[in-house]
């Protein structure tokens, strides 16, 4: 999709996604929706546009399939993923609660996930490439490092170490169309490794991808 055919979207906002744009005054930009880009377990994704002052940027915009109650557990999120800053992790920004519906807004990767490119091959009768595939693993594996082992606030300002993912899967990783470069996205599922073991085994992730650990309900370290 090339950017005028992306902005003419954006500018033709379905009725559907009318409502859930909106300014936020106390932030100082205008949020404007547009297409739905993903769905699944953990919430809806749509691409965005910022509109601030002489700015215009798009980002993706994540409504997580939460109770509405459940605001402390997003914004603990939030305060762990914003803080992943890596070449290889979609960068999270911010909780936007300003209009009483929170959302997520993260950077805008313009790609395809790995399923989507996985499925395309099989459709087209192809063999993924296996120094591809090594070089995806090797990049993500970077990222999760980098996740694992360094420290992060929590939202009492305690020192945390280790984010750890919990739903690493062909879903979750996006290949830019631009460079071909591999992003980790969604840690709405993740823990710390200094949660309590009953939460850090509590079952999660997708099945057929999750670790040996999780669905035994263990404790898991990755």
């Amino acid at each position: 999709m090339s950017d005028i055919d992306r902005t003419i979207e954006l500018e033709n906002i379905d009725n559907r996604n009318q409502d859930r744009s909106h300014t936020s005054i106390s932030l100082g930009w205008e949020l404007v929706l547009g297409e739905r880009i993903g769905s699944g377990a953990n919430g809806d994704v749509y691409i965005g546009k910022i509109i601030g002052d002489n700015t215009s940027e798009e980002v993706a915009v994540k409504y997580p399939n939460r109770d509405p109650n459940s605001i402390k557990s997003l914004r603990e999120e939030v305060q762990i993923s914003s803080q992943l800053v890596h070449s290889y992790i979609a960068k999270t920004r911010l909780l936007d609660e300003s209009d009483g519906n929170p959302k997520i807004i993260m950077d805008y990767i313009d790609g395809h996930n790995l399923s989507t490119i996985g499925k395309k091959h099989n459709d087209l009768a192809l063999r993924f490439p296996q120094k591809l595939t090594a070089l995806i693993g090797w990049l993500c594996s970077q990222g999760l490092d980098y996740a694992h082992n360094n420290t992060f606030k929590d939202l009492e300002d305690n020192s945390v170490k280790g984010a750890i993912h919990r739903d690493l899967s062909p879903n979750n990783l996006i290949i830019d169309n631009n460079e071909g470069t591999p992003f980790i996205i969604d840690f709405g599922t993740a823990v710390l490794s200094t949660d309590t073991p009953k939460i850090i085994g509590k079952r999660s992730g997708t099945l057929g991808y999750a670790a040996y650990e999780t669905l035994r309900g263990d404790q898991i370290d990755h």
